[in-house]
């Protein structure tokens, strides 16, 4: 694709490819895998030519283009050898002869044109190829005079070269990003890190980015020595929590995980110091904390670590040693800056071609006339590009290297892939995002500085000219927008943030009157952008195009302000996880623990070093990502990086530079930044990569069941490979006994960290819809300022329109996606798609999926006639299914413990307590997890099971809530909460999976009218629930109907005293609990 002035284009903007000229202006921008070659035909009339491409190869034999103004800037660039850029000024013309009189004098030569180049991944070999020119013109000679009478006219001024700075009239300046400086700010930033996460980012020869180290032989000893001391600390740490007595030992080698490299000594005692940790470790296994000797062994470590690893406070040696693991950092950080050093002096070299033209001679004939003056040699400014936040390198570009068109353009080729949501297409959409974000990582400075930056300065030039519009709004909403796609990307969650699990419990009807709306803009946009391209084509007038655009932004304004309602309300998916969180979290550590503890006396079928005990337990409990369940798919994480590193902590300083505060979140209850990752990794299908991925844990004072700590997904497939390898490193014999609670300590991580996983993805999703709320905005005011001025054939206009007309495209997706999943649940239908996997489409195929939806819900009632729902008991007073309560699980609710601050802050915004200040709470809490197999006894026989209510029965718990009335009856109140995830049978034995937002529900009876298991009946019960009424049996469904719960799923029970709820509470004298169900159901459907 070659750039020329034949046969000149109209404006056009294709998906992938841009050409547009202004007055004085001709920009060209291409997203394409194919390059932009400039090469003998690049010829244009206009003065500046501004190419924004993925890739551009210049050629041998490019035309001298003499004064004018190129840029070049791209992802890659390929030169031919010998190619060359000439922007040199034209030479001055002679001075007129003059029978009469003096010489003219003769022309000034013209100042060289300006070049731009930027570079964001730059190769060495390929910018030895080129040559850039911008020589002054020289001055011309002066005319001559008549004899030696009259004075030869006077030389031409010589133009000026490629001068800088920017107040001159020519330039050259070249912006260069590359894997080698990459690779130097990423090894500075490891060097900050601890010590273990600086190890492992290079033992496999590569930074987190994909930069080959090529480790020597030697260098590779030196790593694997230091993994080696660090899986014997991770082990001496783990033999420690048994003894009392080493709280100051365990904290002393937290402190040592957590130096850094520059504060270790070199590797010549890391032989022997192996052999002393491994044969502590080896000598407190046999130990109790009563042997005497156990204070001997611990300072027989600590001395060695102090003697042959941590240097002394007073020597820094290891910061600038040549041996060791800082000597590796800096063999390899002293390589990569002498790498960029180079292209950067090679391209000083390659554009040295900028002196000022020679001022002209004086005419031939005559009296001698005056010379010209010399131009003015230029300089040439080589920037060597740092792609992070707080960069502030590329401010100093006086030309835009990042045009608002082209990025927009290359966010929705990104997007396109990440909708696809095939493994590739979401590993290069995470690649594309990952470009965006270090392209786009000087717009915050750009903006935000009392005196404009050149950058800034050259974008309001282009505004100023009509080449683009709204660019600061633009750019921060593509920046914010590749942030948190790349994090969901990785983070293994849907467009919209979901597992696959997830159902809302709404009608079908709940989203009509949206959609209806929604797709009534799109239809009339659709049709508006249809109109005003054939205009462009035509040249007719498309001014009524921006009233119809205003018009498509206001409905995306309601529905991203709908979204975040979604977000936020009391019981939204952020809430429904914090409370997840919060309720899982001290079950996890409890049962880590007694794993732990079980495990501890047994030898492992396994001899291998990468396996310590405590390193697989803790690195199992770090799984995220994964369903025990046997149909689960899911999405694999994708990310062209080894490690995610902070990356989710995007949306917290997303937050921070929306609003300057995220106080108001956390106020709220919504942002929790305690909940926000500390650090994602990827493993491979082996338990080997899991360990290995949870030693790079950068932070060692977070434990393992903190909700920040690390978290290690992979693809679903291969974290079932690896769970299946855990087991079977338990010997057969024992594993029988351990594989009950092995399954429930690998569901109870599975809940916990997929609740985890969901509130950071959430979060992404709402800072993504706040940001595009504030874009949209701005937009609305400019435009509706800007209306009458503005020039509709710019292809900013093309791209701002279909910008509008794909937001819609993916809202409507969203609620079809929505719409879906609700009647999945409702209707229990298989093999529905739930449009959680595709491109963008138009009003008439989304339109179609809507009357799908609609056949399918007609479908699903269809089957509800054909098998028809009984409900239980048949009689008011009759009691329903009974589950009885395990004598374990009677003995930890009689228990009585703190409420905590987030279970009261939960209860206090569904209104079962006013706040936690009310008065000295104590609770008494129980989970009870039913499945359809292990509790058959009480379901056997019904499929689709609903509820209408659930009871809970405490048979011999007193209460004394009369005061001085004796003759008030004596209530007690039981809060239960359904925790959101759940399996539905259907009358098939087909099993489904869903998981959705808490149900909390409330139960009140009158204690002193059950004295045993008979009289516990409706006649005793002071409140009805109301979930019956909410599932669909034949009545009208309507947009506030609601699909009713089923009973198997994790129930939490809460039973609080305090605050005046359930005054003289005694559970002291319980003998026997069990809950009760209430419902409808279908029949099984026997073969």
């Amino acid at each position: 694709m070659t750039p020329n002035s034949q046969n000149t284009p109209p404006n056009i903007l294709t998906d992938d490819y841009g050409y547009q000229r202004n007055n004085d202006t001709i920009i060209q921008l291409s997203t394409l895998d194919e390059p932009i070659v400039l090469d003998k035909d690049f010829v244009f009339e206009k003065t500046t030519y501004l190419i924004y491409a993925e890739k551009i190869k210049i050629k041998n034999g490019v035309p001298e283009q003499l004064g004018k103004n190129i840029g070049l800037f791209c992802h890659e660039i390929e030169v031919e050898q010998g190619a060359v850029i000439n922007v040199s000024g034209e030479n001055g013309s002679r001075g007129a002869n003059n029978a009469e009189d003096n010489g003219e004098k003769g022309g000034d030569g013209a100042d060289a044109g300006k070049v731009w180049i930027f570079v964001q991944n730059a190769q060495e070999d390929m910018l030895k190829n080129l040559s850039v020119k911008a020589f002054g013109g020289s001055g011309g000679r002066g005319g001559d005079a008549v004899g030696n009478i009259k004075e030869a006219g006077a030389g031409g001024k010589g133009g000026n070269g490629g001068t800088y700075p920017p107040t001159s009239t020519g330039q050259i300046q070249v912006l260069l990003g590359s894997s080698a400086k990459s690779a130097v700010t990423e090894l500075q930033d490891i060097l900050r890190d601890s010590w273990p996460q600086a190890v492992l980012a290079l033992s496999d020869g590569t930074t987190a980015r994909g930069t080959k180290l090529g480790l020597s032989d030697e260098q590779k000893n030196v790593l694997d020595q230091y993994i080696c001391i660090k899986n014997d600390l991770d082990t001496l740490a783990f033999r420690l929590q048994s003894f009392p007595q080493a709280q100051e030992a365990r904290r002393s080698l937290s402190k040592i995980l957590s130096l850094r490299a520059g504060q270790l000594q070199g590797p010549s005692g890391l032989g022997s110091l192996h052999r002393v940790l491994a044969s502590v470790a080896a000598t407190l296994e046999k130990m109790d904390s009563y042997t005497p000797q156990v204070e001997t062994e611990i300072r027989r470590a600590t001395e060695a670590l102090e003697k042959d690893f941590v240097l002394s406070e007073t020597d820094h040696s290891g910061f600038f040693g040549e041996d060791g693991l800082a000597g590796i950092f800096m063999h390899f950080h002293n390589r990569f800056v002498n790498e960029a050093n180079r292209m950067t002096n090679i391209m000083k070299e390659q554009c040295r071609h900028i002196t000022g033209g020679k001022g002209g001679p004086c005419g031939l004939v005559g009296r001698e006339g005056k010379r010209g003056e010399n131009g003015v040699d230029g300089k040439t400014e080589v920037v060597e590009m740092v792609f992070e936040k707080d960069s502030k390198t590329g401010l100093q570009a006086t030309q835009v290297f990042t045009f608002p068109d082209h990025c927009q353009m290359l966010l929705n080729k990104a997007n396109r892939l990440f909708f696809a949501n095939g493994d590739e297409d979401r590993a290069s959409a995470s690649l594309l995002y990952a470009r965006l974000v270090q392209l786009l990582s000087f717009q915050e400075h750009a903006w935000n500085q009392e005196a404009l930056s050149p950058l800034a300065t050259a974008y309001k030039a282009l505004e100023s000219e009509h080449a683009t519009m709204l660019t600061a709004s633009t750019m921060r909403s593509i920046l914010e927008q590749a942030r948190t796609r790349q994090n969901r990307v990785g983070l293994g969650q849907d467009m919209w943030g979901h597992d696959q699990d997830w159902s809302p419990r709404l009608s079908i009807w709940t989203y009509e009157e949206s959609l209806k709306q929604s797709l009534s803009v799109l239809g009339g946009h659709e049709k508006a952008l249809h109109q005003y391209e054939t205009a462009l084509q035509q040249n007719k007038d498309q001014l009524g195009v921006i009233t119809q655009g205003i018009s498509s932004l206001t409905r995306s304004w309601v529905e991203a302000d709908s979204k975040v309602q979604e977000l936020t309300h009391d019981n939204s998916p952020l809430r429904t996880a914090i409370f997840n969180i919060v309720s899982y979290t001290p079950r996890l550590k409890a049962m880590r623990e007694e794993i732990q503890k079980d495990l501890k006396t047994m030898k492992l079928n396994s001899t291998k070093p990468e396996f310590p005990l405590a390193a697989v337990v803790d690195a199992i409990a770090s799984l995220t990502n994964f369903d025990l369940n046997e149909k689960a798919t899911g999405f694999s994480p994708k990310s062209p990086f080894k490690y995610y590193g902070a990356l989710p902590k995007a949306g917290v300083s997303l937050f921070r530079s929306l609003y300057g505060s995220i106080e108001k979140y956390i106020e709220d209850n919504v942002f929790k930044p305690e909940y926000v990752l500390d650090q994602l990794a990827i493993a491979g299908d082996d338990l080997a990569s899991v360990t290995t991925a949870f030693a790079t844990r950068k932070n060692h004072t977070l434990a393992v069941d903190d909700p920040n700590s690390i978290k290690i997904m992979g693809a679903v497939g291969n974290i079932k490979k690896i769970l299946k390898e855990f087991k079977e490193l338990i010997p057969a014999h024992a594993r029988a006994q351990l594989d009950t609670k092995l399954d429930k300590y690998l569901s109870l991580i599975s809940t916990r960290n997929n609740a985890v996983l969901g509130y950071n993805a959430n979060i992404q999703l709402l800072a993504e819809k706040l940001a595009e709320k504030a874009c949209i905005d701005v937009q609305i005011k400019q435009l509706g300022q800007q209306k009458l001025t503005i020039d509709p054939s710019y292809m900013t206009i093309v791209n701002w329109m279909r910008t509008c007309r794909d937001r819609l495209r993916l809202s409507i997706m969203q609620t079809l996606n929505y719409q879906a999943r609700a009647i999945r649940f409702w209707g229990l239908r298989q093999n529905l798609e739930v449009f959680d996997s595709a491109p963008l489409q138009d009003y008439n195929a989304l339109s179609g999926k809507q009357e799908s939806l609609r056949g399918e819900f007609m479908a699903a009632l269809e089957q509800y006639a054909a098998n028809v729902r009984s409900e239980w008991p048949r009689n008011e007073n009759d009691q329903g299914k009974i589950r009885d309560l395990t004598s374990s699980e009677l003995q930890l609710l009689k228990q009585p413990t703190e409420l905590t601050q987030v279970e009261g802050e939960d209860l206090a915004q569904k209104g079962i307590i006013s706040s936690l200040s009310d008065g000295n709470y104590r609770v008494h809490r129980l989970f009870v997890d039913l499945d359809p197999l292990k509790d058959q006894d009480t379901f056997g026989g019904h499929a689709d099971i609903r509820l209408s209510e659930i009871r809970l029965w405490l048979l011999g718990a007193t209460v004394d809530n009369t005061g001085s009335r004796s003759d008030r009856p004596k209530s007690l109140s039981i809060n239960l909460q359904h925790m959101g995830k759940e399996t539905i049978e259907d009358p098939a034995r087909n099993r489904f999976f869903f998981s959705h937002e808490t149900v909390a529900l409330s139960f009140e009876y009158r204690v002193d009218e059950v004295p045993d298991f008979n009289h516990a009946r409706t006649s005793a019960v002071q409140s009805k629930q109301n979930l019956g009424s909410d599932h669909h049996i034949g009545s009208t469904v309507d947009k506030n109907t609601l699909a009713s719960i089923g009973p198997f799923a994790t129930w939490k029970i809460l039973v609080i005293c305090g605050g005046g709820m359930n005054p003289g509470l005694n559970m002291d004298g319980v003998t026997e609990a069990f809950l009760e169900f209430r419902g409808s159901s279908r029949p099984v459907r026997f073969q």
